[in-house]
């Protein structure tokens, strides 16, 4: 929560969204499809070793 209201504030205050201040203005299809596999295998493998430790 604290992260997405520093995002709106970041937005605010420049009048540029978060990435724009990162140069990136269009949206990138590869780097989402990267984030997004990066964040699942992530989610199932905190998942699994919670599910093993128990």
């Amino acid at each position: 929560m604290v992260g997405f209201a520093a995002a709106i504030t970041v937005e605010i205050s420049t009048g540029r969204g978060l990435l724009e201040n990162f140069g990136l203005s269009t949206p990138v299809p590869t780097v989402a499809l990267v984030v997004t596999a990066v964040v699942v295998v992530l989610t199932a493998f905190f998942i699994f070793q919670s599910a093993s430790s128990d």
